[in-house]
Order: structure tokens, then C-alpha cells, then sequence
């Protein structure tokens, strides 16, 4: 763990994040129609809940039906309490430090941003090790094996699958995949910064960040 907190300090690693995060920031907010989210939600559903099914059977790991459902509840149900913390924490920055010191805002945010997200991997290896009875490497070998056999499917169908006529498809090119899910995560941070409703905070996530 020691190891990988400094492998994050190192300068060149802190500013590729935040280069990724302002690259994946612009592209904003999908907006999809009813069908069209459900249809997309059930095949990010599905193939997430494929790459970690395989991925946790390959470590020869029995796991039931129930782990399964329990996960993905408490993977939804706690990071939405998640957010509700980190809410609170931007409320006093907010009054804290920006009021204070206006010109520290895109600092702030940006590292504000880093530490949700990097939150959401440790909350999900976490409740990987605790619903599966792993320990911390196991956890995290298989957060990092799930989660790049996903992005390397989402990837490989978008690299030979191509149909611009399509609209189905472009609208799942601007959803699924490695920054559409950061994007993702930038909405949520977006919705704390401006004080929306926490309600809009609730959303279904599947089997990845």
C-alpha cells in the first residue's frame, strides 16, 4: 500500500491525472432517451457482470448467486452515502478555503476530483475482499482483472464493430468505456459542486467503477 501511495505522488503520474480528468471532462453530460439508457444499462449490466463472474471463477473462488446481488447492492447503496460524505467535506472547503481564497478554486477542485475517484476504487476493492472473503491483494488483483478485461471488451467491439448509421451505437460510444465512466464520476462531483439535490446523487451503477 505504502508503495502505491508513492507511485501516486510521483509528479508525472499526478499530472496524467489530471490531464485524463480535463480530457474526459469536456466531453459532458449524455443525454439519452428512456429506451435507449435502459438498452445500453442492461448490456453494461451484463458484460460487467460477465468480466467479474469470469474473473472470480478463474481464481477458482465458488461464489453464489446472492454475493452477487449483495454486491451490487451495496456497491449502489454505499457509494451514494459516499457522496452524501464528500458533499459534506466540499460544504466546509467550500466555506473553509474558496470563500476565503477564490483564486484556489481549480486547484481544489482538481484534487478534489482526484480523491473521489480514487475512493470510489478503494470502496470497491474493499467491498470486493468483504463480499467475496478476499484479502487485500486478492481483492485488488481481481478488481484490476475485472475491470480491464471490461474495458478491453468495450474497447475491442468499438475497434471492428463500426456503423456510423447507427445511432444505437454512437450513443454507446459515448457511454460505455474508460472515459465515459470518469465522466461519469466528474457528473456526480459536478452535482456536489453546485449544490443540486441530493436526490440526483441515486443512480444504478453495474459491476465497475
Amino acid at each position: 500500500m505504502d508503495a502505491f501511495i508513492e507511485f501516486l505522488k510521483s509528479p508525472d503520474i499526478y499530472n496524467w491525472l489530471l490531464n485524463y480528468i480535463h480530457e474526459a471532462g469536456k466531453a459532458g453530460p449524455v443525454s439519452l432517451g428512456i429506451a435507449e439508457s435502459l438498452v445500453l444499462f442492461g448490456i453494461d449490466l451484463t458484460l460487467s457482470f460477465l468480466c467479474l463472474y469470469l474473473s472470480i471463477s478463474a481464481l477458482r473462488i465458488r461464489a453464489r448467486a446472492k454475493q452477487y446481488a449483495w454486491f451490487l447492492f451495496i456497491w449502489n447503496f454505499g457509494w451514494f452515502i459516499f457522496l452524501l460524505i464528500f458533499k459534506g467535506i466540499w460544504e466546509v472547503l467550500d466555506y473553509l478555503v474558496i470563500e476565503l481564497q477564490p483564486q484556489l478554486l481549480g486547484v481544489v477542485t482538481d484534487n478534489f476530483s482526484i480523491v473521489v475517484i480514487f475512493t470510489a476504487v478503494l470502496v470497491y476493492i474493499w467491498l470486493l475482499a468483504r463480499t467475496f472473503s478476499l484479502g487485500f491483494f486478492g481483492a485488488t488483483g481481481l478488481f484490476f482483472t475485472s475491470q480491464a478485461a471490461y474495458f478491453a471488451v468495450i474497447f475491442t467491439l468499438f475497434l471492428f464493430i463500426q456503423s456510423p448509421e447507427s445511432g444505437l451505437l454512437r450513443a454507446a460510444q459515448e457511454t460505455l468505456g474508460l472515459k465515459p465512466a470518469v465522466n461519469c464520476y466528474l457528473a456526480d462531483i459536478a452535482k456536489i459542486l453546485s449544490r443540486q439535490n441530493i436526490l440526483l446523487l441515486v443512480k444504478v451503477k453495474p459491476y465497475h467503477l
